[in-house]
Protein backbone atom coordinates (compact mmCIF):
# COMPACT_ATOMS: atom_id res chain seq x y z
CA UNK A 1 0.00 0.00 0.00
CA UNK A 2 1.48 3.41 -0.92
CA UNK A 3 2.69 5.36 2.08
CA UNK A 4 1.42 8.62 0.63
CA UNK A 5 -2.10 7.27 1.11
CA UNK A 6 -1.69 8.10 4.82
CA UNK A 7 -0.08 11.52 4.33
CA UNK A 8 -3.28 13.16 3.12
CA UNK A 9 -6.62 13.04 4.94
CA UNK A 10 -8.84 12.73 1.85
CA UNK A 11 -7.95 9.13 0.92
CA UNK A 12 -8.37 8.10 4.55
CA UNK A 13 -11.73 9.84 4.81
CA UNK A 14 -12.94 8.32 1.53
CA UNK A 15 -11.68 4.86 2.50
CA UNK A 16 -13.19 5.02 6.00
CA UNK A 17 -16.54 6.27 4.68
CA UNK A 18 -16.72 3.65 1.93
CA UNK A 19 -15.57 0.91 4.30
CA UNK A 20 -18.22 1.85 6.86
CA UNK A 21 -20.89 2.03 4.17
CA UNK A 22 -19.82 -1.32 2.72
CA UNK A 23 -19.92 -2.94 6.16
CA UNK A 24 -23.33 -1.50 7.04
CA UNK A 25 -24.83 -2.34 3.66
CA UNK A 26 -23.38 -5.83 3.59
CA UNK A 27 -24.82 -6.79 7.00
CA UNK A 28 -28.50 -6.97 5.92
CA UNK A 29 -27.45 -8.84 2.78
CA UNK A 30 -25.44 -11.31 4.85
CA UNK A 31 -28.35 -11.61 7.29
CA UNK A 32 -30.82 -12.41 4.52
CA UNK A 33 -28.41 -14.93 3.02
CA UNK A 34 -27.85 -16.52 6.43
CA UNK A 35 -31.59 -16.80 7.12
CA UNK A 36 -32.23 -18.24 3.68
CA UNK A 37 -29.41 -20.74 4.15
CA UNK A 38 -30.72 -21.86 7.57
CA UNK A 39 -34.28 -22.30 6.29
CA UNK A 40 -33.03 -24.19 3.23
CA UNK A 41 -30.99 -26.48 5.46
CA UNK A 42 -33.97 -27.07 7.74
CA UNK A 43 -36.17 -27.97 4.79
CA UNK A 44 -33.46 -30.26 3.42
CA UNK A 45 -33.26 -32.08 6.77
CA UNK A 46 -37.04 -32.34 6.98
CA UNK A 47 -37.21 -33.68 3.43
CA UNK A 48 -34.53 -36.28 4.05
CA UNK A 49 -36.12 -37.36 7.33
CA UNK A 50 -39.62 -37.39 5.83
CA UNK A 51 -38.51 -39.78 3.11
CA UNK A 52 -37.01 -42.14 5.69
CA UNK A 53 -39.99 -41.88 8.07
CA UNK A 54 -42.49 -42.35 5.26
CA UNK A 55 -40.61 -45.42 4.10
CA UNK A 56 -40.57 -46.80 7.65
CA UNK A 57 -44.33 -46.29 8.03
CA UNK A 58 -44.98 -47.95 4.68
CA UNK A 59 -42.68 -50.86 5.51
CA UNK A 60 -44.37 -51.30 8.89
CA UNK A 61 -47.83 -51.49 7.34
CA UNK A 62 -46.70 -53.86 4.60
CA UNK A 63 -45.00 -56.11 7.14
CA UNK A 64 -48.17 -56.15 9.26
CA UNK A 65 -50.35 -57.12 6.31
CA UNK A 66 -47.92 -59.81 5.19
CA UNK A 67 -47.70 -61.30 8.69
CA UNK A 68 -51.51 -61.20 9.13
CA UNK A 69 -52.07 -63.00 5.87
CA UNK A 70 -49.41 -65.58 6.73
CA UNK A 71 -50.72 -66.29 10.25
CA UNK A 72 -54.37 -66.46 9.18
CA UNK A 73 -55.36 -65.35 12.67
CA UNK A 74 -59.14 -65.50 12.13
CA UNK A 75 -58.88 -69.30 11.90
CA UNK A 76 -57.08 -69.50 15.23
CA UNK A 77 -59.05 -70.35 18.35
CA UNK A 78 -60.10 -67.36 20.49
CA UNK A 79 -58.16 -66.29 23.52
CA UNK A 80 -54.40 -66.10 23.84
CA UNK A 81 -52.76 -69.50 23.30
CA UNK A 82 -49.04 -69.70 24.00
CA UNK A 83 -48.31 -70.27 20.31
CA UNK A 84 -50.07 -67.04 19.30
CA UNK A 85 -48.41 -65.10 22.10
CA UNK A 86 -45.01 -66.38 20.96
CA UNK A 87 -45.74 -65.34 17.39
CA UNK A 88 -46.77 -61.89 18.59
CA UNK A 89 -43.54 -61.55 20.56
CA UNK A 90 -41.51 -62.46 17.48
CA UNK A 91 -43.43 -59.87 15.49
CA UNK A 92 -42.77 -57.21 18.11
CA UNK A 93 -39.04 -57.92 18.02
CA UNK A 94 -39.04 -57.70 14.23
CA UNK A 95 -40.76 -54.30 14.22
CA UNK A 96 -38.47 -51.39 15.23
CA UNK A 97 -40.09 -48.99 17.65
CA UNK A 98 -43.19 -51.15 18.35
CA UNK A 99 -43.86 -51.52 22.11
CA UNK A 100 -46.13 -54.53 21.50
CA UNK A 101 -47.86 -56.73 18.94
CA UNK A 102 -51.54 -57.54 19.57
CA UNK A 103 -54.46 -59.66 18.48
CA UNK A 104 -57.76 -57.75 18.31
CA UNK A 105 -61.05 -59.71 18.40
CA UNK A 106 -64.49 -58.16 18.56
CA UNK A 107 -62.95 -54.75 19.29
CA UNK A 108 -60.94 -56.03 22.27
CA UNK A 109 -57.27 -56.94 22.80
CA UNK A 110 -57.55 -60.70 23.22
CA UNK A 111 -53.83 -61.50 23.04
CA UNK A 112 -50.59 -59.52 23.23
CA UNK A 113 -46.84 -59.95 23.21
CA UNK A 114 -47.07 -58.34 26.66
CA UNK A 115 -49.79 -60.22 28.63
CA UNK A 116 -50.55 -57.15 30.73
CA UNK A 117 -52.12 -55.50 27.67
CA UNK A 118 -54.85 -58.16 27.29
CA UNK A 119 -58.12 -56.52 28.25
CA UNK A 120 -61.84 -57.10 28.03
CA UNK A 121 -62.42 -53.34 27.69
CA UNK A 122 -63.49 -52.43 24.15
CA UNK A 123 -61.27 -50.21 22.05
CA UNK A 124 -62.68 -46.77 21.17
CA UNK A 125 -65.08 -46.72 18.26
CA UNK A 126 -63.53 -43.62 16.65
CA UNK A 127 -60.98 -45.40 14.50
CA UNK A 128 -60.14 -44.75 10.84
CA UNK A 129 -60.48 -47.54 8.30
CA UNK A 130 -58.67 -47.54 5.00
CA UNK A 131 -59.93 -49.05 1.77
CA UNK A 132 -57.70 -52.11 2.19
CA UNK A 133 -59.29 -52.92 5.56
CA UNK A 134 -56.51 -51.49 7.73
CA UNK A 135 -57.86 -49.80 10.85
CA UNK A 136 -56.07 -47.06 12.77
CA UNK A 137 -56.51 -45.65 16.26
CA UNK A 138 -54.49 -42.62 17.21
CA UNK A 139 -54.08 -40.91 20.60
CA UNK A 140 -55.01 -44.24 22.14
CA UNK A 141 -54.64 -44.59 25.90
CA UNK A 142 -54.57 -48.15 27.27
CA UNK A 143 -55.67 -48.73 30.88
CA UNK A 144 -52.78 -51.07 31.54
CA UNK A 145 -50.28 -48.48 30.15
CA UNK A 146 -51.91 -45.33 31.43
CA UNK A 147 -48.59 -43.75 32.34
CA UNK A 148 -46.93 -44.43 28.99
CA UNK A 149 -49.42 -43.35 26.28
CA UNK A 150 -50.75 -42.17 24.08
CA UNK A 151 -50.24 -44.79 21.38
CA UNK A 152 -51.21 -45.41 17.78
CA UNK A 153 -52.74 -48.79 16.97
CA UNK A 154 -52.43 -50.22 13.47
CA UNK A 155 -54.59 -53.33 12.85
CA UNK A 156 -55.20 -55.61 9.87
CA UNK A 157 -57.28 -58.81 10.03
CA UNK A 158 -57.07 -59.03 13.86
CA UNK A 159 -53.29 -58.61 13.91
CA UNK A 160 -52.16 -55.25 15.31
CA UNK A 161 -49.05 -53.26 16.18
CA UNK A 162 -48.90 -50.82 19.03
CA UNK A 163 -46.78 -47.84 18.01
CA UNK A 164 -45.56 -44.76 19.82
CA UNK A 165 -45.17 -41.98 17.24
CA UNK A 166 -42.66 -39.99 19.32
CA UNK A 167 -40.28 -42.93 19.34
CA UNK A 168 -41.27 -44.06 15.85
CA UNK A 169 -40.08 -40.82 14.19
CA UNK A 170 -37.58 -39.46 16.70
CA UNK A 171 -34.71 -41.37 15.09
CA UNK A 172 -35.23 -39.35 11.88
CA UNK A 173 -36.66 -35.97 12.88
CA UNK A 174 -35.62 -35.39 16.47
CA UNK A 175 -37.83 -34.83 19.45
CA UNK A 176 -38.67 -31.20 18.60
CA UNK A 177 -40.39 -32.04 15.29
CA UNK A 178 -44.12 -32.56 14.86
CA UNK A 179 -45.13 -35.39 12.53
CA UNK A 180 -48.34 -36.76 11.08
CA UNK A 181 -49.16 -39.41 8.51
CA UNK A 182 -52.63 -38.97 7.09
CA UNK A 183 -54.74 -39.81 4.06
CA UNK A 184 -54.10 -37.89 0.86
CA UNK A 185 -57.78 -37.14 0.30
CA UNK A 186 -60.38 -35.43 2.51
CA UNK A 187 -61.20 -35.73 5.31
CA UNK A 188 -57.46 -36.41 5.72
CA UNK A 189 -57.82 -38.98 8.47
CA UNK A 190 -54.71 -39.09 10.65
CA UNK A 191 -53.06 -42.47 11.14
CA UNK A 192 -49.96 -41.55 13.15
CA UNK A 193 -49.37 -38.31 14.95
CA UNK A 194 -46.57 -36.92 17.10
CA UNK A 195 -46.33 -33.41 18.50
CA UNK A 196 -48.70 -30.50 18.06
CA UNK A 197 -50.40 -30.80 14.67
CA UNK A 198 -53.19 -28.23 14.10
CA UNK A 199 -55.98 -29.51 11.95
CA UNK A 200 -55.39 -26.74 9.38
CA UNK A 201 -52.01 -28.29 8.57
CA UNK A 202 -53.61 -31.51 7.31
CA UNK A 203 -54.06 -30.67 3.65
CA UNK A 204 -53.60 -32.35 0.30
CA UNK A 205 -50.85 -31.55 -2.21
CA UNK A 206 -51.44 -29.66 -5.45
CA UNK A 207 -51.66 -31.87 -8.51
CA UNK A 208 -48.30 -32.95 -9.81
CA UNK A 209 -46.37 -32.29 -6.59
CA UNK A 210 -44.86 -35.03 -4.46
CA UNK A 211 -43.36 -32.62 -1.92
CA UNK A 212 -44.39 -29.16 -0.74
CA UNK A 213 -42.60 -26.65 1.50
CA UNK A 214 -44.65 -24.06 3.33
CA UNK A 215 -44.33 -21.71 6.30
CA UNK A 216 -47.32 -21.39 8.55
CA UNK A 217 -48.44 -17.73 8.41
CA UNK A 218 -49.75 -17.79 11.99
CA UNK A 219 -46.91 -19.46 13.85
CA UNK A 220 -43.98 -19.23 11.45
CA UNK A 221 -43.41 -23.00 11.75
CA UNK A 222 -41.81 -24.73 8.77
CA UNK A 223 -44.03 -27.38 7.18
CA UNK A 224 -43.11 -30.08 4.72
CA UNK A 225 -45.65 -32.40 3.13
CA UNK A 226 -44.51 -35.47 1.24
CA UNK A 227 -46.69 -37.86 -0.75
CA UNK A 228 -46.07 -41.58 -0.24
CA UNK A 229 -44.95 -43.78 -3.08
CA UNK A 230 -48.39 -45.32 -3.32
CA UNK A 231 -49.99 -41.88 -3.49
CA UNK A 232 -52.49 -42.75 -0.73
CA UNK A 233 -50.91 -41.10 2.31
CA UNK A 234 -49.06 -37.90 3.10
CA UNK A 235 -46.33 -37.45 5.68
CA UNK A 236 -46.27 -34.02 7.32
CA UNK A 237 -43.12 -32.90 9.13
CA UNK A 238 -42.99 -29.59 10.98
CA UNK A 239 -40.20 -27.65 12.66
CA UNK A 240 -41.18 -25.04 15.24
CA UNK A 241 -40.41 -21.40 14.51
CA UNK A 242 -38.54 -21.09 17.80
CA UNK A 243 -36.15 -23.84 16.70
CA UNK A 244 -35.61 -22.12 13.35
CA UNK A 245 -35.02 -18.73 15.00
CA UNK A 246 -32.51 -20.29 17.37
CA UNK A 247 -30.67 -21.78 14.38
CA UNK A 248 -30.75 -18.40 12.62
CA UNK A 249 -29.31 -16.68 15.70
CA UNK A 250 -26.56 -19.26 15.92
CA UNK A 251 -25.73 -18.90 12.24
CA UNK A 252 -25.81 -15.09 12.49
CA UNK A 253 -23.51 -14.90 15.48
CA UNK A 254 -20.56 -13.89 13.34
CA UNK A 255 -22.34 -11.79 10.70
CA UNK A 256 -21.03 -8.50 12.11
CA UNK A 257 -17.53 -9.93 11.95
CA UNK A 258 -18.04 -10.80 8.30
CA UNK A 259 -19.47 -7.35 7.60
CA UNK A 260 -16.47 -5.81 9.36
CA UNK A 261 -14.09 -7.84 7.20
CA UNK A 262 -15.93 -6.70 4.06
CA UNK A 263 -15.66 -3.09 5.22
CA UNK A 264 -11.95 -3.46 5.98
CA UNK A 265 -11.35 -5.10 2.60
CA UNK A 266 -13.14 -2.20 0.93
CA UNK A 267 -11.00 0.28 2.87
CA UNK A 268 -7.79 -1.48 1.83
CA UNK A 269 -8.80 -1.53 -1.84
CA UNK A 270 -9.64 2.16 -1.78
CA UNK A 271 -6.41 3.04 0.00
CA UNK A 272 -4.50 1.08 -2.64
CA UNK A 273 -6.27 2.32 -5.76
CA UNK A 274 -7.74 5.71 -4.85
CA UNK A 275 -4.38 7.43 -4.32
CA UNK A 276 -3.20 6.10 -7.66
CA UNK A 277 -6.31 7.24 -9.47
CA UNK A 278 -6.47 10.62 -7.79
CA UNK A 279 -2.70 11.09 -8.21
CA UNK A 280 -2.90 10.36 -11.95
CA UNK A 281 -5.79 12.77 -12.35
CA UNK A 282 -3.99 15.50 -10.41
CA UNK A 283 -0.85 15.03 -12.48
CA UNK A 284 -2.85 15.23 -15.71
CA UNK A 285 -4.73 18.36 -14.64
CA UNK A 286 -1.50 19.92 -13.36
CA UNK A 287 0.12 19.27 -16.74
CA UNK A 288 -2.77 21.04 -18.47
CA UNK A 289 -2.50 24.04 -16.15
CA UNK A 290 1.28 24.31 -16.45
CA UNK A 291 1.32 24.08 -20.23
CA UNK A 292 3.13 20.76 -20.34
CA UNK A 293 0.71 19.62 -23.03
CA UNK A 294 1.84 20.69 -26.51
CA UNK A 295 0.98 19.92 -30.13
CA UNK A 296 2.95 18.32 -32.92
CA UNK A 297 1.71 18.23 -36.49
CA UNK A 298 1.81 15.38 -39.02
CA UNK A 299 1.55 16.61 -42.60
CA UNK A 300 -1.34 15.64 -44.86
CA UNK A 301 -0.46 15.55 -48.55
CA UNK A 302 -2.48 15.84 -51.73
CA UNK A 303 -1.34 12.76 -53.69
CA UNK A 304 -2.21 14.37 -57.02
CA UNK A 305 0.08 17.39 -56.62
CA UNK A 306 2.36 16.15 -53.87
CA UNK A 307 1.68 19.33 -51.85
CA UNK A 308 1.19 19.46 -48.09
CA UNK A 309 -2.32 20.84 -47.76
CA UNK A 310 -2.81 20.39 -44.00
CA UNK A 311 -1.82 18.55 -40.86
CA UNK A 312 -3.27 16.49 -38.06
CA UNK A 313 -2.69 18.11 -34.65
CA UNK A 314 -1.46 15.53 -32.15
CA UNK A 315 -1.17 16.21 -28.42
CA UNK A 316 1.95 15.30 -26.45
CA UNK A 317 2.78 15.53 -22.73
CA UNK A 318 6.24 16.68 -21.69
CA UNK A 319 6.81 15.50 -18.13
CA UNK A 320 9.02 17.13 -15.51
CA UNK A 321 11.95 14.84 -16.30
CA UNK A 322 11.77 15.75 -19.98
CA UNK A 323 10.17 12.48 -21.04
CA UNK A 324 7.40 12.60 -23.65
CA UNK A 325 4.14 10.71 -23.09
CA UNK A 326 2.05 9.82 -26.13
CA UNK A 327 -1.72 10.21 -26.42
CA UNK A 328 -2.28 6.45 -26.24
CA UNK A 329 -1.55 6.78 -22.49
CA UNK A 330 -2.94 10.10 -21.28
CA UNK A 331 -5.97 10.32 -23.59
CA UNK A 332 -7.24 7.06 -22.12
CA UNK A 333 -6.72 8.52 -18.63
CA UNK A 334 -8.50 11.73 -19.62
CA UNK A 335 -11.50 9.74 -20.81
CA UNK A 336 -11.47 7.65 -17.63
CA UNK A 337 -11.44 10.77 -15.43
CA UNK A 338 -14.04 12.58 -17.60
CA UNK A 339 -11.67 15.46 -18.45
CA UNK A 340 -11.32 14.91 -22.21
CA UNK A 341 -12.89 18.32 -22.79
CA UNK A 342 -10.03 19.97 -20.89
CA UNK A 343 -7.51 18.29 -23.19
CA UNK A 344 -9.44 19.41 -26.28
CA UNK A 345 -9.76 22.92 -24.87
CA UNK A 346 -5.98 22.99 -24.41
CA UNK A 347 -5.51 21.83 -28.02
CA UNK A 348 -7.86 24.55 -29.28
CA UNK A 349 -5.96 27.24 -27.40
CA UNK A 350 -2.67 26.07 -28.89
CA UNK A 351 -4.16 25.96 -32.40
CA UNK A 352 -5.59 29.45 -31.94
CA UNK A 353 -2.10 30.67 -31.03
CA UNK A 354 -0.05 28.77 -33.65
CA UNK A 355 -2.40 28.50 -36.62
CA UNK A 356 -2.05 32.16 -37.75
CA UNK A 357 1.63 31.54 -38.55
CA UNK A 358 0.67 28.59 -40.76
CA UNK A 359 -2.06 30.61 -42.51
CA UNK A 360 0.40 33.37 -43.32
CA UNK A 361 2.48 30.90 -45.31
CA UNK A 362 -0.47 28.95 -46.79
CA UNK A 363 -3.89 30.60 -46.53
CA UNK A 364 -5.88 27.45 -47.39
CA UNK A 365 -4.02 25.24 -44.87
CA UNK A 366 -6.36 22.86 -43.06
CA UNK A 367 -5.95 21.49 -39.54
CA UNK A 368 -7.36 18.27 -38.05
CA UNK A 369 -8.13 17.72 -34.37
CA UNK A 370 -9.13 14.47 -32.62
CA UNK A 371 -12.23 14.25 -30.42
CA UNK A 372 -12.97 11.68 -27.71
CA UNK A 373 -16.29 9.83 -27.38
CA UNK A 374 -17.36 11.91 -24.37
CA UNK A 375 -17.15 15.11 -26.44
CA UNK A 376 -19.73 13.81 -28.90
CA UNK A 377 -22.39 13.83 -26.18
CA UNK A 378 -22.26 17.57 -25.43
CA UNK A 379 -22.99 20.65 -27.51
CA UNK A 380 -20.15 22.49 -25.77
CA UNK A 381 -17.88 20.78 -28.30
CA UNK A 382 -19.72 22.48 -31.16
CA UNK A 383 -19.52 25.86 -29.45
CA UNK A 384 -15.78 25.52 -28.77
CA UNK A 385 -14.85 24.47 -32.31
CA UNK A 386 -17.19 26.96 -33.97
CA UNK A 387 -15.58 29.73 -31.88
CA UNK A 388 -12.10 28.53 -32.95
CA UNK A 389 -13.05 28.61 -36.63
CA UNK A 390 -14.54 32.06 -36.28
CA UNK A 391 -11.52 33.36 -34.40
CA UNK A 392 -9.12 32.12 -37.10
CA UNK A 393 -11.54 33.07 -39.89
CA UNK A 394 -11.15 29.68 -41.49
CA UNK A 395 -13.02 28.81 -44.66
CA UNK A 396 -15.37 25.81 -44.59
CA UNK A 397 -13.49 22.47 -44.45
CA UNK A 398 -10.26 24.06 -43.16
CA UNK A 399 -11.08 22.74 -39.69
CA UNK A 400 -11.52 18.95 -39.54
CA UNK A 401 -12.54 16.85 -36.53
CA UNK A 402 -11.44 13.22 -36.52
CA UNK A 403 -13.63 10.58 -34.86
CA UNK A 404 -12.88 6.90 -34.34
CA UNK A 405 -15.49 4.21 -34.91
CA UNK A 406 -15.16 3.30 -31.24
CA UNK A 407 -16.17 6.80 -30.17
CA UNK A 408 -19.23 6.65 -32.41
CA UNK A 409 -20.23 3.36 -30.79
CA UNK A 410 -19.94 4.77 -27.27
CA UNK A 411 -21.46 8.24 -27.72
CA UNK A 412 -25.24 8.19 -27.31
CA UNK A 413 -25.90 11.67 -28.75
CA UNK A 414 -23.24 11.74 -31.47
CA UNK A 415 -25.52 12.37 -34.46
CA UNK A 416 -26.92 15.79 -33.36
CA UNK A 417 -23.41 16.99 -32.45
CA UNK A 418 -21.96 15.84 -35.79
CA UNK A 419 -24.79 17.51 -37.70
CA UNK A 420 -24.14 20.79 -35.88
CA UNK A 421 -20.40 20.58 -36.52
CA UNK A 422 -20.98 20.22 -40.25
CA UNK A 423 -23.60 22.97 -40.17
CA UNK A 424 -20.89 25.26 -38.76
CA UNK A 425 -18.51 24.55 -41.65
CA UNK A 426 -16.43 21.96 -39.79
CA UNK A 427 -15.56 18.78 -41.72
CA UNK A 428 -15.83 15.35 -40.16
CA UNK A 429 -13.41 12.47 -40.76
CA UNK A 430 -13.81 8.86 -39.63
CA UNK A 431 -10.40 7.74 -38.38
CA UNK A 432 -8.94 4.20 -38.50
CA UNK A 433 -11.80 3.04 -40.70
CA UNK A 434 -12.29 -0.72 -40.85
CA UNK A 435 -10.93 -1.55 -37.38
CA UNK A 436 -13.95 -0.52 -35.32
CA UNK A 437 -17.23 -2.13 -34.38
CA UNK A 438 -19.66 -2.00 -37.29
CA UNK A 439 -18.18 0.25 -39.98
CA UNK A 440 -20.86 0.01 -42.65
CA UNK A 441 -23.62 0.86 -40.18
CA UNK A 442 -21.76 4.07 -39.26
CA UNK A 443 -21.48 5.08 -42.90
CA UNK A 444 -25.25 4.83 -43.19
CA UNK A 445 -25.93 6.63 -39.89
CA UNK A 446 -23.39 9.45 -39.59
CA UNK A 447 -22.64 12.13 -42.21
CA UNK A 448 -18.91 12.63 -42.86
CA UNK A 449 -16.50 14.17 -45.36
CA UNK A 450 -13.31 12.13 -45.17
CA UNK A 451 -12.74 8.37 -44.80
CA UNK A 452 -9.31 7.60 -43.34
CA UNK A 453 -8.02 4.13 -44.31
CA UNK A 454 -6.31 2.53 -41.34
CA UNK A 455 -2.53 2.00 -41.68
CA UNK A 456 -3.00 -1.78 -41.18
CA UNK A 457 -4.79 -1.99 -44.53
CA UNK A 458 -2.50 0.59 -46.15
CA UNK A 459 0.62 -1.46 -45.38
CA UNK A 460 -1.03 -4.62 -46.76
CA UNK A 461 -2.34 -2.99 -49.95
CA UNK A 462 -0.87 -4.44 -53.16
CA UNK A 463 0.55 -7.49 -51.34
CA UNK A 464 -0.52 -11.14 -51.15
CA UNK A 465 -1.77 -10.71 -47.57
CA UNK A 466 -5.33 -11.82 -46.84
CA UNK A 467 -6.30 -8.23 -45.96
CA UNK A 468 -4.52 -6.82 -49.00
CA UNK A 469 -7.69 -6.07 -51.05
CA UNK A 470 -9.47 -4.35 -48.14
CA UNK A 471 -7.88 -0.94 -48.80
CA UNK A 472 -9.02 -1.05 -52.43
CA UNK A 473 -12.57 -1.89 -51.32
CA UNK A 474 -12.57 1.07 -48.92
CA UNK A 475 -11.36 3.35 -51.73
CA UNK A 476 -14.18 2.18 -53.99
CA UNK A 477 -16.63 2.66 -51.13
CA UNK A 478 -15.51 6.27 -50.60
CA UNK A 479 -15.89 6.97 -54.32
CA UNK A 480 -19.41 5.54 -54.37
CA UNK A 481 -20.34 7.76 -51.43
CA UNK A 482 -18.72 10.87 -52.87
CA UNK A 483 -16.28 11.51 -50.01
CA UNK A 484 -12.50 11.86 -49.93
CA UNK A 485 -10.32 8.91 -48.91
CA UNK A 486 -7.14 9.45 -46.90
CA UNK A 487 -4.48 6.74 -46.61
CA UNK A 488 -2.87 6.67 -43.16
CA UNK A 489 0.58 5.31 -42.34
CA UNK A 490 2.11 5.63 -45.82
CA UNK A 491 5.78 4.79 -45.35
CA UNK A 492 7.16 4.23 -48.86
CA UNK A 493 7.03 5.90 -52.24
CA UNK A 494 5.60 2.69 -53.69
CA UNK A 495 2.64 2.83 -51.29
CA UNK A 496 2.05 6.50 -52.14
CA UNK A 497 2.10 5.73 -55.87
CA UNK A 498 -0.20 2.74 -55.42
CA UNK A 499 -2.89 4.84 -53.76
CA UNK A 500 -2.42 7.72 -56.19
CA UNK A 501 -3.19 5.30 -59.05
CA UNK A 502 -6.21 4.09 -57.09
CA UNK A 503 -7.56 7.65 -57.11
CA UNK A 504 -7.02 8.36 -53.37
CA UNK A 505 -6.95 12.11 -52.81
CA UNK A 506 -5.04 12.43 -49.53
CA UNK A 507 -2.35 10.63 -47.54
CA UNK A 508 -0.22 10.98 -44.43
CA UNK A 509 2.58 8.96 -42.93
CA UNK A 510 6.30 8.89 -42.25
CA UNK A 511 7.04 8.94 -45.99
CA UNK A 512 5.79 12.52 -46.03
CA UNK A 513 6.86 13.45 -42.51
CA UNK A 514 6.70 12.36 -38.90
CA UNK A 515 4.73 14.40 -36.35
CA UNK A 516 6.77 17.60 -36.04
CA UNK A 517 6.78 20.83 -34.02
CA UNK A 518 5.38 24.04 -35.45
CA UNK A 519 8.75 25.46 -36.50
CA UNK A 520 9.60 22.40 -38.61
CA UNK A 521 6.18 22.44 -40.24
CA UNK A 522 6.60 26.13 -41.09
CA UNK A 523 9.96 25.38 -42.73
CA UNK A 524 8.32 22.62 -44.79
CA UNK A 525 5.56 24.95 -45.97
CA UNK A 526 7.99 27.76 -46.81
CA UNK A 527 10.14 25.44 -48.91
CA UNK A 528 7.00 24.18 -50.60
CA UNK A 529 5.92 27.74 -51.36
CA UNK A 530 9.33 28.48 -52.89
CA UNK A 531 9.74 25.30 -54.94
CA UNK A 532 6.21 23.99 -55.36
CA UNK A 533 6.93 20.67 -53.63
CA UNK A 534 7.23 19.96 -49.90
CA UNK A 535 10.67 19.37 -48.47
CA UNK A 536 12.48 20.11 -51.73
Amino acid sequence: MPLHAFKRPLPLIVAATCGLAAGLLSYPVLRIQSQSRVISNEYAQLSQAARAASQLASDTQQALKARALALDLPAQPPGCPAQVQQQLQQMQLATPGAPAALRVEDGRISCASLPVLVSQDPLPADYYQRADGTRLWHQLQLPAEASHGPYTLLEFQQLALLLKPEEHFARFLGGDAAVAIYESRPPYGAALRSGQIPQRWLQGLPDGLTEQQQQDPQTGDLLLRRLSGSGQTILLASRQASHVQAAIRTAGRYLWSQALLIGLACMVLILVFYPRQSSSRRELERALRRGQMFLVYQPIVDLGSGRCIGAEALMRWRQNDGGIVGPDVFIALAEQFQISEKVTARACRIIAREMPALLQVQADFRIGINLAAQELSTHRTVQRLAALRQQLQLAPSQLVVELTEGSLAIAEQALPVINQLRANGISVAIDDFGTGYCSLSYLATYPFDILKIDKTFVSAAGTDAIIGPIAEHIVNLSKSMGVDALAEGVETAEQAEHFRRQGVALAQGYHFGAPMPLAQLLDLLRKQAQTGTPGA
